[in-house]
């Protein structure tokens, strides 16, 4: 679980959403404070994980949001969601220089909005 709690934190990462739309953009900050709380507390087991995850997706995220947080959150969204187990998530060394300027940003932004 050491690895979904790294992801977790520095996934605040990158974006990489395809899909048409992607999650919200219009949530309120408490909405998006509580579902992403409920993915920390879920990070020590990957299954809940992906529950958190997925209910964070469809909660989105507060207008005003920079491009890199957003990119950020679709990454975190993306990589989780897709995963089968912890093995498929990134390592920081997987990641761009862009990606982890991406990470990097939605943290900050968490940290500062939650």
């Amino acid at each position: 679980m050491r690895r979904l709690a790294l992801v977790g934190a520095s996934m605040a990462l990158l974006g990489g959403m395809t899909a048409c739309g992607g999650p919200p953009d219009d949530a309120s900050e408490k909405d998006f404070c509580d579902g992403w709380s409920k993915f920390e507390e879920s990070s020590s087991d990957f299954d809940d994980a992906k529950d958190a995850v997925k209910d964070l997706e469809d909660v989105g995220t507060p207008k005003g949001i920079s491009d890199d947080a957003r990119k950020g959150f679709e990454f975190l969204v993306d990589e989780i969601g897709d995963a089968d187990d912890e093995d498929d998530l990134p390592d920081d060394s997987d990641l761009s220089d862009d990606e982890k300027k991406q990470s990097e940003a939605f943290s900050k932004y968490v940290m500062e909005t939650c």
